[in-house]
């Protein structure tokens, strides 16, 4: 009888476990397609909608449980009227569990204007800049401060793309300006953090911090596809050693691809139309691509071309190569 019983709970907990484990599968799942939603809700300038999704997921989940949702959140939140629940985000955040650090990219978005008349804010600040403080104890001190700048002047010109975008159009002469002063902008970057290549190697985050390292990955997604080609090696090797993202690697990997008119691996290069819609640049073997995105830590195709609205079609994306390469084939004839 006791055999039986000890057979019994042991059967309980290993179908206790089961359902426990599905549950959180199917949680992740719903939170996933929640996130999604208030993406494209945001993308729509619908913010109240978008915070809506935000707080469902968040609720699903028992909380805040990353800063990239965190802090879009909380974007949500204060261009939606709704102040206190921005802040609410914002110092969950910096909780030793999230350890949130952005000082420089927080104090420069100025989505957060409205929330600077708060004494709440100088507050906020205070606990981003310890945090970012502590976690630097043990960096390279001139070369985060270095990253930071250049950061930040990668980024600056880039926040107002969309806002130039949709005031003027995809293809006017505002834009287009605007993309040359990035561009001026991208070739001094470049040789900023050449020189540290050269110099020190890909450094991980432990010695300049994930900004600092994230930064080394933007300039170079950014610079002459000749640059690009030279350091790729260097990027890969980083990899091996853990001190550079999987994901960016992938991500200049199919850059690179593209810019030498080669089909991509992991389906993140776009181009976009002259109705200002998207569509995925080619891709090798798209039947495998989710696969080859899950292997190395990247959401699949559906997800991530939710960003941009759009929906994945592995037949529809084979179709689109054949008539490119048709094309291809007509011009090359005559």
């Amino acid at each position: 009888m006791k055999y039986v019983m000890v057979f019994f709970f042991l059967v309980l907990s290993i179908l206790s476990c089961r359902k426990n484990k599905k549950d959180l599968i199917n949680n992740k799942i719903i939170y996933n397609e929640l996130i999604r939603e208030a993406k494209q809700f945001y993308r729509l300038n619908d913010y109240s909608k978008a915070a809506d999704k935000y707080e469902k997921a968040f609720k699903l989940i028992g909380g805040i449980n990353n800063t990239k949702d965190g802090y879009n959140a909380a974007r949500s939140f204060v261009l939606a009227g709704d102040n206190e629940k921005s802040f609410n985000c914002l110092f969950e955040l910096t909780k030793s569990e999230l350890n949130y650090d952005s000082y420089d990219y927080i104090i420069s978005d100025t989505i957060f204007k409205p929330l600077h008349r708060s004494t709440l804010w100088n507050n906020l600040i205070s606990k981003i800049k310890d945090n970012k403080e502590k976690n630097e104890k043990n960096y390279d001190k001139l070369l985060v401060a270095l990253f930071d700048t250049i950061f930040n002047e990668d980024q600056k010109y880039r926040k107002s793309i969309d806002s130039i975008k949709n005031k003027f159009g995809m293809y006017s002469p505002q834009l287009k300006k605007h993309w040359e002063t990035i561009h001026r902008r991208d070739s001094i970057n470049w040789k900023k953090v050449k020189m540290i290549l050269d110099e020190y190697g890909w450094l991980g985050k432990d010695k300049i911090g994930k900004q600092g390292n994230n930064t080394l990955f933007l300039v170079l997604q950014h610079a002459d596809i000749d640059s690009q080609i030279k350091y790729l090696p260097m990027m890969k090797n980083a990899v091996r050693k853990g001190n550079a993202k999987p994901t960016h690697l992938a991500l200049l990997e199919d850059r690179v691809s593209i810019k030498l008119k080669n089909k991509q691996i992991y389906g993140s290069q776009l181009m976009s139309k002259p109705d200002g819609s998207y569509y995925v640049l080619p891709i090798i073997n798209p039947e495998n691509v989710d696969r080859r995105r899950a292997e190395i830590g990247l959401n699949n195709m559906a997800d991530y071309l939710s960003n941009w609205n759009m929906t994945w079609s592995v037949s529809q994306h084979l179709k689109m190569i054949d008539s490119i390469e048709r094309k291809k084939n007509d011009i090359d004839f005559k």
